[in-house]
């Protein structure tokens, strides 16, 4: 199995606007700041990350992406109570991406059908040394995810299990840091441009081989 690579120099200390960053920070006014990147649709299952912020008072939640579900994402956000510490970002430039990826404290990729067969957005927040929760999906998602290694996995859909596994991780920093540099290994050694370009290689030269021998 050959995975997916992305560019992830961008990513790297140095390759973003680190005074955007601080900004950034600032608007969350000291709570923890969790993310979500993508479109806003069913299969993300962004409506139980809005759930599951009703018990986690000290956070905010960014989502970076539009969709046909923003209207009524925003009207569950409402009912719910949480609409201040919600924020609809809307769509931002592939330069500042990073920047929002550096700012959060966890990515949060709570999508719920194998719709999402990898979520190369995951391997975007390891880079950046995030600690990702995701969902136990029968796609490639928890794979990328690797469960107390580089984040945390629940099961999908579970609004309840989903709160835990973020309260858990904004109770504990030593656990977010771990997570984190597993994370941006992982996503170094699995899942960078290169590694993939070199896997293809060897398997390309493997297989002349055994063709010119056969």
């Amino acid at each position: 199995m050959i995975p997916f690579g992305l560019d992830l120099s961008r990513f790297e200390p140095g390759a973003f606007d680190a005074a955007r960053v601080a900004a950034l920070r600032a608007q969350a006014q000291g709570r923890a700041i969790l993310l979500n990147v993508g479109r806003l649709v069913g299969y993300k299952g962004q409506r139980h990350a809005i759930e599951a912020l009703r018990e986690l008072p000290g956070a905010v939640l960014w989502f970076v992406g539009t969709g046909p579900l923003e209207a009524e994402l925003r009207a569950l956000a409402a009912a719910v109570g949480v609409a201040d510490r919600v924020t609809f970002c809307g769509d931002i430039s592939d330069a500042e991406l990073p920047c929002y990826f550096h700012a959060c404290d966890i990515f949060v990729f709570p999508s719920v059908t194998p719709n999402e067969a990898f979520g190369l957005v995951q391997v975007e927040a390891m880079a950046c040394g995030k600690p990702v929760v995701a969902c136990t999906l029968r796609s490639g998602v928890p794979w990328v995810c690797a469960n107390e290694v580089t984040g945390l996995t629940v099961p999908p859909g579970e609004n309840h299990a989903l709160m835990l596994a973020l309260r858990r991780l904004l109770g504990d920093e030593s656990l977010r840091q771990r997570l984190g540099a597993e994370g941006r290994r992982r996503a170094n050694s699995e899942f960078a441009a290169q590694v993939m370009v070199q896997r293809y290689q060897t398997l390309f030269q493997r297989l002349i081989r055994e063709q010119r021998s056969a």
